[in-house]
């Protein structure tokens, strides 16, 4: 998967100043060590991860965050365990991508238990 990942730039996976990307990458399992703050052992059995694109506005983001919370709970069975803080080196960016780019969090769910 990897070296199909480093073939991507005959479908323009490149922006037009070179150095900024369409961000393509590979899925793999959850990386649970990197959620130890919110869940631990067996609560991985019943939690889930929603990586969110979120503005870099501060009071845009935090709407988008009440909204993806109340969708999230709305149905009374999952709760959020907490939005994990993913660390960024935005001087490596290209122009292209530095303009554009989004907030990335992930969010982490666990299932309520009744």
């Amino acid at each position: 998967a990897s070296v199909a990942l480093g073939c991507m730039e005959h479908r323009g996976a490149c922006g037009a100043d070179y150095d900024s990307g369409d961000g393509a990458g590979i899925m793999t399992a959850i990386p649970w060590e990197l959620f130890a703050d919110f869940v631990k052992g067996e609560d991985q059995k019943k939690s889930g991860v929603g990586m969110m694109f979120l503005p870099q506005d501060d009071n845009k983001r935090e709407t988008a965050k009440k909204t993806v919370e109340a969708v999230a709970t709305k149905n009374g069975k999952f709760q959020v365990v907490g939005w994990r803080t993913v660390p960024v080196k935005p001087e490596v960016l290209g122009s292209q991508a530095s303009a554009n780019r989004p907030h990335v969090t992930p969010l982490d769910v666990a299932k309520v238990t009744r």
